[in-house]
């Protein structure tokens, strides 16, 4: 598959504020250091292969595992 590479410094930038932004703040942020705008899509592709998540989606699973555990309690 084709694609830009991603270089280390930008992947350890993304590990580091993916969790903490909305992908369009991240965006500008991106912008900003590094002189390129991936799209959104290029961006949360990364960060999901990345195996990160915004702190909502940790929270909704999180959710889900105690409703879970509280089933298996019934």
């Amino acid at each position: 598959m084709g694609g830009r590479v991603w270089t280390d410094e930008e992947i350890e930038w993304i590990r580091e504020n993916y969790s903490k932004e909305h992908v369009p703040h991240l965006l500008d942020q991106f912008e900003k250091r590094f002189g390129r705008r991936p799209t959104a899509g290029a961006l949360a592709q990364k960060a999901y292969k990345l195996g990160l998540r915004h702190s909502r989606e940790k929270g909704n699973k999180e959710e889900a595992i105690k409703n879970l555990k509280k089933a298996q309690e019934l």
